[in-house]
This record gives C-alpha cells, sequence and structure tokens, in this order.
C-alpha cells in the first residue's frame, strides 16, 4: 500500500471551473482499478479554540478566491496502481485542461508545483463505522 499527501499549489485562488474539474477527477479517479482513498480538499479554518472545544458556530469556509493549495490524500493498494493513476487519461487530462490555474513546476514542465509527504502506515486504523437507515 502507498499512501501520500500531495498539495498543489494555486496561481490565483480557486475559480468555480477548476472545483467543477476536481469533481469530475475525483468522481473518475475512485473508479480506476487500485485506489483505496481520494481525497480532494480546499484548505479551511481550525475549528476548535485554544480549549480544545469546537467552534460554535464553526469558522465560515474560506472564500474560494484566497485559497492557495489543493490538498490531496490519496491510498493505493501498490505502487503499481499509483503509476497507473498517474500515467491514466484521467489524470493527464485533467492536467492538460486545468494546468492554468496552478503554478508550474520549473523542474517539471507541464506539472503543477506541489509538495508530497509519503506515509508509513504501520500504526493507522481504519474503522469505518456501520451506516443506519
Amino acid at each position: 500500500m502507498i499512501t501520500f499527501i500531495s498539495k498543489w499549489k494555486l496561481k490565483n485562488g480557486c475559480p468555480p471551473e477548476l472545483i467543477k474539474a476536481l469533481e469530475e477527477l475525483t468522481e473518475s479517479t475512485r473508479h480506476e482499478p487500485g485506489v483505496l482513498v481520494y481525497l480532494v480538499n480546499l484548505q479551511a479554518l481550525f475549528p476548535i479554540d485554544s480549549s480544545g472545544n469546537p467552534l460554535c458556530p464553526p469558522p465560515p469556509p474560506i472564500p474560494l478566491n484566497n485559497q492557495t493549495e489543493i490538498i490531496f490524500i490519496e491510498s493505493y493498494s501498490s505502487v503499481e496502481a499509483f503509476s497507473e493513476h498517474l500515467k491514466s487519461p484521467t489524470l493527464n487530462n485533467f492536467l492538460e485542461n486545468n494546468l492554468r490555474y496552478f503554478d508550474e513546476d520549473p523542474q517539471n514542465p507541464g506539472s503543477p508545483k506541489t509538495e508530497i509527504q509519503f506515509l508509513d502506515q504501520r500504526f493507522s486504523i481504519v474503522d469505518y463505522p456501520e451506516t443506519k437507515a
């Protein structure tokens, strides 16, 4: 299994067109073989006060034009499954159509500027509660 967090740097916030493209990317990627988790996130304000209590009311969302990065949390059954995702038409079409919204990586032209942190899952617990009808 391979799991990581990838942060893609935005040029000028996150316009609604990019939100739509990210929704489509997420929906298509969830059907790829070997994809265990594929979460696409915007930045949010800390929802807890200094005493550890939930803020009430919760903080408002950060406006789309103030977003500075898109955060992906991804987990694949194998390195091979991740490699296939990187080669997939889904991801490559997304990049081709949306690279203009991201800072470009000077070391890898045609790719967004990213920070990637790979995770060691040896201490992870995954426990999904039963859903009630």
